[in-house]
């Protein structure tokens, strides 16, 4: 995510975007779709380490489905 937040600053200072698309970038960047992703993977390395079990896993991926995030 430093490196995208990195590359939009950079546009923006280039002129390449303008504050209404790195607002909207920036936006899209913190925004509840990727806190999804961000779960799921850190139920992957939850799993992988052996700190929860594949039922575990599976139940709070549904959970995580039914929050809409």
């Amino acid at each position: 995510m430093k490196a995208e937040i990195l590359k939009i600053a950079k546009d923006l200072e280039n002129g390449t975007i303008d504050s209404k698309t790195t607002q909207t970038l920036l936006l899209g960047l913190f925004s509840v779709s990727n806190r999804r992703e961000l779960l799921i993977d850190v139920l992957s390395k939850m799993y992988d380490f052996e700190l929860l079990s594949e039922i575990e896993v599976t139940e709070i991926e549904r959970r995580i489905d039914n929050a809409n995030l």
